[in-house]
């Protein structure tokens, strides 16, 4: 049986909003699986599997998300780029320079293979609207892939164990996100992006009224019914 090296990041997805009359910053945990196996592990994998490898490296790869050790930043992959490699040149202010010249000199890494194809990304909104819409390449030697494979959902004991470390009770929930709370007070930077908003943290988690729905049955054709207050609990 394929064993599966990962690690399980537990992270945060935030945006600050208006809600009503409130501005809010709304925190979902969240949980990203980090792969022990390159990208270019990958790749080679489908180049001995034979056949059409571009095609299934293609499937593999494409519209997966991959880490950079070297900055700490995930990246959604759009294509392969067959014609390129970490030889190709491309422009710098201080002129054409390959990829293989350019991590040595600014992230000290030494790529292994020159022949390997690139990743290629799309610029996102974000750097779009900061003006910058060229695409980026990245070097699948130096890129972790991530999430679950088509042979790890396969795993029926694997996933039970996942979401067994992925599914938090609400008390647990709670807990995480107030300690969030506590750690971006005691951040500097965060706390000057607040305060270069002219806005203020609050310390506690928002609180509001729920509401209890009545006890409703459904009826369906004939005499058959479901109390859905009956069965709530099961």
């Amino acid at each position: 049986m394929q064993e599966h090296h990962f690690q399980i990041w537990p992270g945060y997805l935030t945006s600050i909003r208006q809600h009503e009359q409130k501005i809010l910053l709304c925190c979902k945990l969240s949980h990203k699986i980090m792969r022990d196996e390159s990208v270019l592990e990958i790749i080679e994998g489908c180049l001995r599997g034979g056949g059409d490898y571009k095609s299934e490296a293609s499937r593999k790869i494409v519209g997966s998300t991959v880490l950079t050790a070297y900055n700490n930043t995930t990246y959604r992959v759009d294509s392969i780029d067959w014609e390129s490699n970490p030889m190709t040149e491309f422009e710098t202010k201080n002129g054409p320079e390959t990829f293989i010249r350019y991590y040595e000199r600014r992230y000290q890494l030494r790529i292994k293979d020159r022949k390997q194809p690139l990743l290629f990304v799309r610029a996102s909104a974000k750097n779009i609207r900061g003006g910058n819409d060229k695409p980026i390449l990245l070097i699948p030697e130096l890129c972790r892939a991530t999430g679950i494979t088509d042979n790890m959902r396969r795993n029926f004991r694997l996933m039970r164990e996942l979401s067994d470390k992925t599914r938090l009770s609400p008390r647990e929930m709670i807990d995480r996100l107030n300690e969030f709370n506590r750690r971006l007070q005691n951040s500097a930077d965060s706390m000057r992006v607040f305060q270069e908003n002219n806005l203020r943290l609050g310390g506690n988690l928002v609180k509001f009224e729920g509401k209890l729905l009545e006890q409703q049955v459904i009826h369906f054709g004939g005499d058959d019914q479901v109390d859905l207050g009956s069965r709530g609990n099961n």
